[in-house]
């Protein structure tokens, strides 16, 4: 969170350009973190425990291939998901 002229904002980078956010001094950009940070620790547990399934021989060689992809997709959405919620905690 940043201040400029008494207004709080959040810099984003979007595709390489730079957009300021402005948000009224209602908003508790500070509430807004905590919650991010708990969806990020929580993306974060499953994502262990997708790559730990992932891991696992047994898993990948007895499930049905469809099953196996799916949690590599979710895997990979989730490693995504927590690179974006980063980027924004980063920017609060």
């Amino acid at each position: 969170m940043h201040k400029d002229n008494n207004l709080q904002y959040v810099s984003v980078v979007i595709t390489g350009d730079i957009f300021k956010l402005y948000f009224d001094q209602s908003v508790d950009l500070g509430l807004i973190k905590v919650n991010l940070l708990n969806k990020l620790n929580k993306y974060k547990d499953e994502a262990v425990k997708l790559s730990q399934r992932l891991t696992n021989k047994d898993f990948v060689n007895k499930a049905p291939k469809n099953i196996v992809e799916q949690e590599k997709i979710n895997y990979n959405n989730l490693k995504n998901d927590f690179k974006k919620i980063s980027l924004i905690i980063e920017s609060l």
